[in-house]
């Protein structure tokens, strides 16, 4: 349904450390829906397309605000808001966006996993990005419930998470109010699934062709099996490779 124009749109993301930058920047296409946006484009856009848009407030969120968070690629980010602040409490926020954690930093440290908890029984819109199927599966919120990740994790997830439906055949699963995809550029799958369920269609591929970015089939085209023998093949050739680079040279 599309939303009001009028309303505030309450974006939570949850920065835990070492995020994945490319799952972060799926967060902009949101941020291209907004009217401060649409407005500054030139040429200008019609008033009735702007007029589909909706405002947000986004809040990045980590532990402690007061400290910087760090992403892929040595960017650091300063927290807008800590997991207790009040304009972050459970039913305050609209979503709540998580990008993938390096999977090192795993398991979250129980605070994280109590704010991804209270804010999914609340109601809220939980999207996981590529490796943050950790996070909702350490927080339990996966139980019961289709999901997917990164195809190559899916069976140490079926492993972790057995109460969990995991699904490597697609990119985005919608369960309720737990959305999940599977690796990094897969978010930007992720968030156009919610775009196209929530604003009008002419409003959604503006921001798409604006973007150059061409909706994929949610489903695979190839199968894990597949993916995974190719990365397999590919690994062998590199590793045999560099045996014969060695073996080559000390004959010289």
């Amino acid at each position: 349904m599309p939303p009001s124009p009028s309303t505030l749109l309450h974006i939570g993301i949850l920065l835990l450390e070492t995020t994945q930058l490319l799952d972060l920047s799926a967060i902009d296409l949101l941020y291209m829906t907004t009217p401060e946006y649409l407005t500054t484009c030139t040429p200008p856009l019609p008033q009735s397309l702007i007029s589909m848009s909706r405002p947000c407030k986004m809040h990045y969120i980590t532990a402690n605000a007061a400290n910087p968070t760090h992403t892929t690629s040595q960017l650091s980010i300063q927290p807008t808001s800590s997991l207790t602040s009040p304009a972050v409490a459970p039913g305050t926020l609209d979503l709540v966006l998580i990008p993938g954690p390096s999977p090192k930093t795993m398991p979250p440290a129980n605070e994280y996993l109590d704010f991804v908890r209270a804010h999914f029984e609340a109601g809220v819109l939980v999207l996981a990005v590529c490796t943050a199927a950790f996070v909702v599966g350490y927080a339990g919120v996966a139980d019961g419930r289709r999901v997917t990740a990164p195809r190559l994790l899916v069976p140490e997830m079926r492993r972790m998470f057995p109460g969990a439906d995991w699904d490597e055949r697609v990119r985005v699963v919608r369960d309720g109010n737990l959305w999940t995809c599977g690796g990094i550029t897969n978010g930007h799958d992720l968030v156009i699934a919610y775009l196209r369920d929530h604003y009008p269609a002419l409003l959604v591929n503006t921001i798409l062709a604006a973007a150059d970015i061409t909706p994929r089939p949610v489903a695979y085209a190839t199968s894990a099996t597949e993916d995974t023998d190719t990365v397999y093949v590919v690994w062998r050739v590199i590793k045999a490779f560099s045996k014969a680079v060695v073996w080559f040279f000390s004959k010289k």
